[in-house]
């Protein structure tokens, strides 16, 4: 969601019998009076299976368009692959685990648990059983 000069939006849980946990993040724009825009996109399990799916990207490809220079995977990995994701000079990131436990590089994380990631050109990310995982790539 683009708000530009403002917007009126509101979240729920669709489901009056599964409860639903809300991630909301917020990425600042590079200019400032874009105009209000809204696009939305579906991305399954299978999509982002021992991977790391770009979701969100500053490049207006397959993603859904964010106007900064950023971008956000998601994941869903399983016990074994490694996946690996690679830094562009001056750009760091954040990672926040949804569920599940993982190792970042030698670091252990789990459910809940974020890391901050800077002046690392590279990460590798192996998972204990199955997990879910948020990463956001920006400049620093």
């Amino acid at each position: 969601m683009t708000l530009g000069s403002g917007a009126w939006h509101s979240e729920q849980n669709g489901s009056d019998s599964e409860p639903l946990r809300f991630i909301q993040l917020w990425i600042m724009p590079a200019e400032r009076g874009l105009p209000p825009g809204v696009e939305q996109k579906v991305f399954t399990e299978v999509d982002r299976r021992n991977r790391l799916l770009e979701v969100i990207s500053g490049d207006d490809g397959e993603a859904v368009l964010v106007h900064q220079d950023a971008a956000v995977y998601v994941s869903h990995l399983e016990p074994g692959p490694k996946v690996e994701h690679a830094f562009a000079p001056e750009h760091g990131g954040y990672l926040y685990v949804i569920e599940g436990s993982l190792r970042l590089n030698d670091e252990k994380l789990g459910t809940g648990d974020a890391a901050k990631i800077a002046d690392e050109p590279q990460i590798t990310l192996e998972a204990d059983g199955p997990t879910e995982l948020i990463l956001v790539d920006v400049a620093v």
